[in-house]
Formats: C-alpha cells, sequence, structure tokens
C-alpha cells in the first residue's frame, strides 16, 4: 500500500471469530400471552424472576416488563401465587436496559381478559443487531452466565426474534477499511 491508499478487508467466520453457539441464541414469541394469576414453585418463582418470593415486594417480569406482585407465599406448600397489574390495552413497558448502556426495548399490552394479558415486543427487521439488552437471569453455559445480548432475526412472518448472547464479533464475516496515513 502507499500512504493515502485505501483498502478493503475481509475476515471470515472461521479464521476470526468462528462461529455462533447456538446454546446462546434464545428465540422468542413477538406477541405473548400470559395468565394474570399464576402459581409456581419457589424455584420456579426465582429462575423466571431472578428474585426470592418470601420478600412480597412488587417486580416486574425480566423479559416482558409487566409489574408484578406475589399475593401469597406458602413455604410448607412450595407455592408462590402472584398477580400481574396493569393499567389495560396500550400499557407500555421498556424492558432489558440497564444503567451500563443496555437501552432494551419497548412491550406493549394488546390485550386482556378477565383471565390473559397478550403484549407484543416493539421490533422490527430493522433493529437487528442494532438493540442491545441486559437479562437479569441470563443463559448458563458451562456454569457461565451470559447476561448481556443483542437481538438479532427479527421475523415478522414467523413472530420471533432471537436475544443473541454471543459477543458481536462472533459468527461474523469481520470487514475492515484501512487507510494507510503515513509510514514512519
Amino acid at each position: 500500500m502507499k500512504v493515502g491508499e485505501t483498502k478493503t478487508f475481509t475476515v471470515p467466520v472461521d479464521p476470526g471469530y468462528g462461529e455462533m453457539d447456538q446454546a446462546l441464541m434464545r428465540t422468542m414469541q413477538l406477541e405473548e400471552t400470559l395468565p394474570l394469576d399464576m402459581t409456581m414453585t419457589k424455584e420456579e418463582f426465582r429462575s423466571t424472576f431472578g428474585v426470592d418470593p418470601s420478600s412480597l415486594r412488587n417486580f416486574a417480569h425480566p423479559l416482558l416488563g409487566i409489574k408484578a406482585y406475589v399475593t401469597s407465599y406458602d413455604a410448607t406448600k412450595d407455592e408462590v401465587k402472584l398477580t400481574y397489574a396493569h393499567n389495560g390495552d396500550g400499557d407500555v413497558f421498556r424492558v432489558c436496559a440497564d444503567d451500563r448502556g443496555a437501552e432494551g426495548w419497548e412491550v406493549k399490552v394488546i390485550g386482556k381478559t378477565s383471565t390473559n394479558i397478550t403484549v407484543q415486543h416493539q421490533l422490527s427487521s430493522d433493529d437487528n443487531f442494532k438493540v442491545r439488552g441486559h437479562d437479569k437471569i441470563g443463559v448458563t453455559v458451562d456454569k457461565l452466565v451470559k447476561r448481556d445480548f443483542y437481538i438479532d432475526d427479527v421475523d415478522a412472518d414467523k413472530g420471533t426474534f432471537v436475544m443473541n448472547y454471543n459477543p458481536e464479533t462472533v459468527g461474523r464475516v469481520l470487514t475492515f477499511t484501512v487507510t494507510l496515513r503515513s509510514i514512519n
């Protein structure tokens, strides 16, 4: 190369950072329906919400943002009862955001019956690889918990999107544009 010359280099996946680990990719539905009232075990509660039910405090669903609260906890029966609370259709919640740069996205309540609540993740294919999120629960692989992810593969036709916990450079062809400024 000569001074002032620009060249583009590409690094294929294999000699770069390698293929994506499919275990670090979680496919989700763009629309989800939940029962307004739920009963689960303490362990199910903890793995879903990341908090202990004995605190009987208000919390939010980690991936849907809907406010909820424990209505009763019976340790002898290992039974947690909870209910989701919201004002109605049109409520919007920001999910998977943190104070370290993960902006998350919005989830909107699009329907409610006397027994269920339906929400829609406000994502489109324009958000692929652009929206970062933080999952309080995370994905565990080889005893390592991954909590940071980016949105990938939003498919409106299939009604799905992927929360990809792989590092951003993994599974991608890397492209570098280099301009030689000077030679010392």
